[in-house]
């Protein structure tokens, strides 16, 4: 519900002031006016607008600000660059102007964000605004983080020119078109391609066109314009230096990233493995998850640059993303392949593992693009690091699962699908009568208490898997090759299999390093006896972690997540209406019987709690301190820890909430 607007006019439209608050909003009392009427008011409420301090954002088409003229309709790229390349903005915006939606576009072909109603860009024609367009005006909500990505496309001239490629249909009229908003995107290329971008436009104007023409263009000018979504503001002057990210490259070319290497200095360190294996082995060593980014290539072989005996022995880069999420290691993965297009969607959309594509040789081909995907590495490790920030759940073994279940794209989309679901089913249920939630019989059949939820209400039991003994043997085998190869403390190491064989011959120590990988290469077993096989198994008990099941516990865990977002709007639903006493009993009480007491004296002196505290693990975001057996009680919203994502949720659902906590 729109509350509040910003609304952008030029100076000598004031007067319409009072035209907006009685016509076009229909005396509306309801809904705040905020108008602003220079850019340098508008720089200055930047700060409340990123802070979702506004609902909507009201903008003339026809701005003068800064010496632009009405005809330029300046204040639609105001909208573009201020405001939709801006990743920290997700409020909705309103077009408004003298013109028709047509008669804008026929002029301005590249300004067709004004269309993108969906996107949370909406457009009404003054002064002869239906009652449907108020409507949907009215019934704008945040931009949602896809349509945030999206809208990208309708704002950013390089984005523009990809939208161009794609959209160009082998009509007269789509060519003609295309035609229009490759001139416009020209005249703002770069200093360094003005004389080309003269030629190309001469040569536009000179003979009739094709798609194939205009498919050229657009690959030739593509690298000429800088992703501008993902600017960073950190390289502005007097500004903190960017922090140096790791991010690890598998890539089975030696010397393709020699120059990325070098022009990354002092922005993120490239680890450039050639293997899959040698790869895995980076990210085993990386304990503390400093690796935020993955480079991968789809196609790895072992001599790419000799074809006719190159051959392809390791796992390739789609199985290598697997096991590492497998190993419950969290990163953003980026496919750089040259492979078609059409086979790496095919993989990316098989795979329930988030990936982000990019094209290998134009990410690579100049200077220029190298430094924009520098800049991308380095916001998606920014991004990661923030994501990892905080363990919402005081929990370890919790916190490696939810890391592990953040990379399965359906589980986060079911997450956010199903918590909204609930708290739209309990504003119904409620409507505008906080007296209901006192009364169980409201509640019968709200989801939370079917079957498929039980579990969420039950305490948290985060199965492990013991090692076989026949897997800690073949371990130990695997460890004495590595720790022989890597001549990794060989005193220990010889000591370790003499104690092991019972043996004490230097000899002896040799004939089996020789002989334990000859077995392993021929999947043959070792054969220990009982009493060796008991003397490894106490090793390597003491050095093998037991594996956590996430598999088997995750539709258990997703169910959690979903309650626990319910929980914590709950809990801001009472703050909200004054509940002032005992709020996490109340909550506990609602989850278990879908109402709370309505006297004080009802409660019992010492509640069971278990619910928020063992099965949804809502902690106080100072946890606990060292020595203490229990953490902070948590006496208001902003005390509850969240997760990144959860905080995203509320930004983008419930901004309300949003505001509470931020």
């Amino acid at each position: 519900m729109i509350k509040k607007t910003l609304i952008c006019l030029n100076e000598d439209l004031s007067f319409l002031e009072n035209y907006f608050k009685n016509v076009f909003f229909e005396g509306n009392s309801k809904i705040a006016c905020d108008f602003i009427y220079d850019k340098v008011a508008f720089d200055r409420k930047k700060q409340a607008i990123e802070n979702n301090t506004y609902d909507a954002i009201v903008v003339l088409c026809e701005i003068t600000w800064e010496g632009h003229t009405s005809a330029q309709l300046w204040g639609i790229e105001l909208v573009q660059q201020e405001l939709c390349l801006n990743p920290h903005i997700f409020t909705p915006v309103l077009f408004v102007s003298l013109f028709s939606q047509a008669q804008i576009l026929q002029r301005e072909p590249h300004k067709k964000i004004i269309a993108a109603y969906a996107l949370g860009y909406h457009f009404i024609q003054l002064p002869i605004a239906t009652k449907d367009d108020m409507n949907r005006f009215y019934n704008m909500e945040r931009v949602g983080t896809l349509e945030k990505e999206d809208a990208y496309h309708f704002a950013s001239r390089k984005a523009m020119v990809q939208a161009i490629r794609h959209d160009v249909k082998n009509t007269p009229e789509s060519i003609e078109i295309s035609r229009q908003r490759l001139l416009k995107l020209l005249e703002t290329a770069a200093e360094g391609y003005q004389q080309r971008a003269e030629e190309i436009k001469t040569k536009m104007g000179a003979s009739p066109l094709t798609v194939e023409d205009i498919i050229a263009i657009c690959n030739e000018i593509e690298p000429w314009f800088v992703d501008e979504y993902i600017r960073s503001s950190s390289s502005e002057e007097g500004s903190t230096p960017p922090k140096n990210y790791k991010v690890l490259f598998l890539e089975d070319e030696k010397n393709l990233l020699d120059n990325l290497k070098i022009e990354a200095k002092g922005k993120i360190e490239i680890i450039h493995s050639t293997q899959t294996s040698e790869a895995l082995k980076r990210i085993k060593q990386d304990e503390s998850n400093e690796i935020k980014v993955v480079v991968v290539d789809f196609r790895i072989w072992d001599k790419p640059e000799d074809y006719y005996n190159q051959r392809m022995l390791e796992p390739q880069g789609y199985r290598f993303i697997e096991k590492m999420v497998a190993m419950g290691h969290y990163c953003v993965f980026i496919v750089l392949s040259e492979l078609p297009k059409m086979f790496q969607h095919r993989i990316s959309s098989l795979s329930p593992i988030l990936i982000v594509p990019e094209n290998k040789q134009l990410v690579l081909s100049t200077a220029e693009q190298r430094a924009n995907f520098i800049q991308k590495l380095h916001y998606w490790a920014a991004d990661t690091e923030e994501r990892l920030k905080v363990n919402a759940f005081g929990s370890e073994k919790l916190f490696e699962f939810y890391k592990w279940l953040l990379m399965r794209k359906e589980a986060l989309e079911k997450i956010d699908d199903e918590a909204k679901n609930l708290i739209d089913n309990f504003k119904e249920i409620i409507g505008g009568d906080v007296g209901r939630i006192y009364e169980a019989k409201n509640f019968i059949g709200f989801p939370i208490f079917e079957e498929a939820y039980n579990n969420s209400k039950t305490e948290w039991n985060l199965n492990e898997k013991p090692l076989s003994d026949d897997e800690y043997i073949d371990n130990w085998c695997k460890s004495v090759i590595n720790r022989n190869n890597n001549r990794e403390n060989k005193g220990n190491l010889d000591e370790e299999i003499k104690q092991v064989l019972d043996i004490e011959k230097d000899n002896d120590v040799k004939n089996f390093y020789n002989l334990i990988p000859k077995r392993l290469r021929e999947k043959i077993g070792y054969n220990f006896s009982d009493e060796q096989r008991e003397k490894i198994v106490k090793i390597q008990k003491g050095k093998d972690k037991r594996t956590i099941d996430f598999e088997e516990d995750k539709t258990t865990f997703i169910i959690k997540l979903i309650i626990r977002r319910f929980a914590i709007y709950l809990y801001y639903w009472f703050e909200k209406n004054n509940f002032k006493d005992k709020r996490i009993t109340k909550l506990n009480l609602f989850l278990q019987e879908g109402k709370i007491h309505k006297n004080a004296t009802d409660y019992p002196k010492n509640p069971d709690n278990r619910i928020t505290s063992k099965c949804l693990y809502l902690t106080h975001k100072q946890g606990k301190k060292q020595g203490d057996k229990k953490g902070k009680d948590i006496k208001s919203l902003q005390d509850i820890a969240l997760t990144f994502e959860e905080v995203i949720f509320f930004k983008n659902k419930e901004p309300d909430l949003y505001n509470k906590i931020k």
